[in-house]
Formats: structure tokens, C-alpha cells, sequence
């Protein structure tokens, strides 16, 4: 085995950059690397490590150390988890170098995933929101183009003239803006498959028409500072916060934006494989399960409609489910991350993380006859099965 030249855990993150953290987990870099400077820094991963040299380190240890965060540190399951990330990583590029035979991270029992609940606006909110930004002329285009394009954050802070086809109103989407320790920062979208074409609405492309000619900054949303620059995600949120104040609405999150235009989609009649295309999801069945309480509705509509035409009569009462109104849906459901069916002994199992991440676990024996856990993680299922 090669002599290891990190002799302390204080020097592992240079074994991990963020690009390849990003790569890993299918994230953005500044993503990634706010993971690993809140891992390290904020969760004192390093220090709770202390002097300890790699090839001392086991998995009981590591096991304690995260059940301490916990515990003694009050720090949320999301935290935990995206510290046993980058440890994870950085450990498994410390067994790629030869440093230590087996990564000890593997084996380790993480606290369950959380989920952030979704809070859509609904039509009457959504009017009210509307009115509200037509009060804000230097936000107004900004707001309308979100909530008829679903755009992540970083994305819709990113758009450039360029991007823009006047003739045709198609839309590329081909970078994401974040926040930095400098300023708004230039970077790749969340995933690959948020590199995507959409075709704007008639209103929203007249409206940018509009824009394009009174700019002079080669973004589509600038700095209102420095038109050179495009609009700080930061600055777009902290707007959000305080039109919703004004439209005495909820304190939603930017991101729920996003999810009212796709529940606003579905509800309207778009198909979930053409949703999933246009805000960028991995694949459909991701969009199924974000939005299942709107489809679970669009089924029961279906059926009703399917009933009434080929009967040639309606539904009789009490036949079908009543399909509840808006005010009688109940409130989202937290993600129910995908569970494996039993898999033949020794080759492993597989489990969903997030609608971005994917964890394979198996455990081979090693030459004394006992069993080493390792851990594999990739942003699809089919990656991840072919990586076990």
C-alpha cells in the first residue's frame, strides 16, 4: 500500500474538490461545495475527526461522530447526511489512491431522509400574486416569466439574450447563477437533463420582445446595479419574501413557484413526460413522484371521463371516488423515496436518497472470509445498479 501523505483528517478535503462532489451527487459545483464548506466547517467534521491518522479510522468511530451531531450538536438529519456525503467521497478517493484498503464510511446507519413540504399557490393566491408584481415594473417581467416557465433559481438568474430565439420563442437553458462568496457566480445547471429547449407562451416571448429592446446588458435579468452582471438569486428571493408580504400571501420558498407552474400544467392538461422535459427532471417518473397528488386527481378524471363517453352516460353516483375540489385536496405528501423488492444474495441493494440521488449498498466478502459494506451513489437508478 502506498505510505499515505495525509497524515490528519485536516488535510482530507484536499483529496475532494467540488467538481468531483458535483459530478458524484448531480448537483451544481457551488452546490457542492457549500456542502462540503458547511460539512467540514459548520458541522466540525474535521475537528470531531481530530488527530486521528486515515488508517486509524474505523467504522464504529465514524458511526459515533455522526450520532454525536445528533445528539450533542442538535444538527438536522439533512445536515448529517450531506456530511457523510463528502466524508464519503473524500474517503473513497483516498481508497482509489491506495491510501487505505477500505473505506470506513461504508456500514455507517444515517438518519432519514427529510423532505421539505411543498406549498403551491392556488388560483385565487396566484391572481393576487399576479396583481401584486404588475405594481413592480423593474420585477414584474422577472416574476412573470418564472411562474409561466417553472425555472429553478439559478436558472431563470442566468438567461442571456443568446439564449433567446425572438421568431420561434425557444428558450435554452443552458447555465444556472449562485450565490458566492463574491457575488453571483456562473455555473452548470443542477443536472444534465437541465440543459433543455422550451418553447415560451405567446405572452411571456411578447413580453421579452418587449425588454430585449431597452436593454443594454447582455442578460435578459440584470444587476440593476451593473448590467453586466445578471440579478443575484439572493436579491430575487429577498423580492419574493417582500412582494408576498405585500400581497398578504404566505412566506413560500422561490422553489414553490416552480412547483405551482407544474401542478398549474398538469391541472391544465399537460402530459407528465412533456412537463418533466421542460423544468428539467431526470426523467418522468421523478415528476411523478414530486407531483403525485396532481396526477392521483388527473386518474381519477380520467376514469370519470373514460366512464361517461364509452357508457354514453355519466358516472353513476357512488360508482367512481367524487373527485374532491381544490379547497378538499389534502396536503402534499412527503417524497416516498423508492424501496428495492429482495435482491439475490450478494448483489447488493438499491434504495432512492432524493429525486437526484440514488444509493446501492452491497457487502463482498474480503479474503479472511468476513464481509466488507460498501456504499455506491449515482443521480439514476440505472447508474447506480450498474455501478453494483
Amino acid at each position: 500500500m502506498k505510505e499515505s501523505i495525509y497524515k490528519s483528517y485536516d488535510e482530507l478535503p484536499i483529496m475532494l474538490n467540488a467538481e468531483t462532489l458535483a459530478k458524484v451527487l448531480g448537483i451544481a459545483p457551488s452546490s457542492a461545495y457549500e456542502l462540503m464548506h458547511r460539512s467540514v466547517n459548520r458541522c466540525y467534521l474535521i475537528p470531531s475527526l481530530g488527530d486521528k491518522q486515515l488508517l486509524q479510522l474505523n467504522t464504529e468511530t465514524i458511526q459515533k461522530i455522526y450520532n454525536e451531531m445528533q445528539s450533542v450538536k442538535s444538527l438536522s438529519n439533512e445536515t448529517v447526511r450531506g456530511a457523510h456525503m463528502v466524508l464519503h467521497e473524500a474517503l473513497e478517493a483516498a481508497v482509489h489512491e491506495h491510501l487505505i484498503p477500505r473505506n470506513p464510511t461504508n456500514g455507517t446507519t444515517l438518519p432519514r431522509k427529510e423532505y421539505a413540504q411543498k406549498h403551491i399557490l392556488n388560483n385565487e393566491q396566484l391572481d393576487r400574486f399576479l396583481q401584486v408584481i404588475k405594481t413592480e415594473p423593474a420585477w414584474y417581467d422577472f416574476f412573470y416569466t418564472e411562474i409561466t416557465t417553472g425555472l429553478r433559481r439559478g436558472e431563470i438568474c442566468g438567461l442571456r439574450w443568446e439564449d433567446l430565439d425572438s421568431v420561434t420563442g425557444q428558450l435554452s437553458i443552458r447555465r444556472s447563477v449562485h450565490p458566492g462568496k463574491d457575488g453571483p457566480e456562473i455555473g452548470e445547471t443542477k443536472t444534465d437533463q437541465g440543459k433543455r429547449n422550451i418553447l415560451l407562451p405567446a405572452s411571456t416571448l411578447n413580453l421579452l420582445r418587449k425588454r430585449k429592446t431597452n436593454s443594454n446588458s447582455p442578460w435578459i435579468f440584470q444587476d440593476p446595479k451593473d448590467p453586466a452582471k445578471p440579478v443575484s438569486p439572493n436579491a430575487a428571493y429577498q423580492k419574493l419574501k417582500a412582494l408576498l408580504k405585500k400581497a398578504e400571501l404566505p412566506s413560500i420558498r422561490f422553489h414553490d413557484l416552480r412547483h405551482t407552474f407544474a401542478t398549474s400544467a398538469l391541472e391544465h392538461g399537460m402530459d407528465v413526460k412533456t412537463l418533466s422535459a421542460i423544468i428539467g427532471h431526470v426523467n418522468s417518473a421523478t415528476t411523478l413522484n414530486v407531483y403525485s397528488h396532481v396526477t392521483d386527481q388527473m386518474r381519477k378524471q380520467a376514469a370519470e371521463k373514460i366512464d361517461a363517453g364509452i357508457g354514453a352516460c355519466e358516472a353513476p353516483e357512488g360508482d367512481l371516488p367524487r373527485v374532491p375540489s381544490e379547497d378538499e385536496v389534502p396536503a402534499d405528501k412527503a417524497f416516498e423515496p423508492f424501496k428495492g423488492t429482495r435482491r439475490k444474495p450478494g448483489t447488493g441493494c438499491l434504495h432512492q436518497i432524493n429525486d437526484h440521488l440514488w444509493e446501492g449498498k452491497y457487502a463482498p466478502r474480503g479474503p479472511d472470509g468476513k464481509r466488507i459494506h460498501k456504499n455506491v451513489y449515482a443521480p439514476t437508478k440505472e447508474e447506480c445498479e450498474e455501478k453494483l
